[in-house]
């Protein structure tokens, strides 16, 4: 019955605008829910973190978040021809706005010490810093 309530909720939420169509168990429920989709989505922001440190580690770097040149032309022939190539500007500088998004560095791209002890990942700064 409650995810029959979450699942109306989410596609019908003023029918539940009065809070007395819930019982106190299912609001509390409902709280358990956010609070353990707030800790998942937490422990993708570590696992983000943790991979791109590894990979800083052995040797990648912003230079290698870049598409192949082949996505920046156009198609040739076929029902797209002369459409289709992504704008490189365009693409690097959504990539300048995804590491600030994520509290990288906006030219590096590397995790800023202040994100890495945000994520309780501080033990990895000096991983970065090499």
């Amino acid at each position: 019955a409650l995810k029959k309530k979450i699942r109306d909720l989410e596609f019908n939420p003023e029918r539940y605008v009065d809070e007395f169509l819930l019982t106190e168990k299912e609001k509390n429920q409902i709280a358990e829910l956010a609070e353990k989709k707030t800790e998942l989505m937490k422990l993708g922001e570590r696992s983000i973190n943790m991979a791109r440190i590894f990979n800083l580690r052995e040797g990648f770097t912003s230079k290698d978040d870049t598409l192949p040149e082949v996505f920046y032309h156009n198609f040739k022939g076929g029902p797209l021809d002369g459409q289709g190539a992504i704008n490189k500007e365009d693409f690097e500088e959504a990539i300048k706005l995804r590491y600030e998004l994520m509290g990288w560095d906006p030219d590096t791209g590397i995790p800023t010490p202040a994100k890495l002890i945000e994520l309780g990942l501080d033990w990895l700064i000096n991983e970065v810093k090499r």
